[in-house]
């Protein structure tokens, strides 16, 4: 697979990334953070543990976002 079809799937898995991304920082953003020292440490992982995730996406999205930029220049200086 070349071409434009190649370009079809990489820009649907940035889409994918960028939307999985999006839903794990609003997941990170919803976790209550109680009060308890207990179980503060836990609570803070779980966020920790939902960026990390999220930039994981973000990064996957980065990348493809990377690869259709420098796939574009290429075709175009070969035009």
């Amino acid at each position: 697979m070349t071409g434009k079809g190649e370009n079809i799937l990489v820009a649907g898995l940035a889409a994918v990334a960028s939307l999985v991304a999006a839903v794990f920082w609003f997941m990170a953003s919803l976790v209550e953070v109680r009060p308890d020292i207990d179980v503060i440490v836990a609570d803070m992982h779980r966020v920790s543990q939902l960026n990390a995730y999220a930039a994981t996406a973000a990064a996957i999205a980065a990348l493809c976002s990377l690869f259709l930029f420098v796939h574009g220049v290429r075709n175009r200086d070969r035009d």
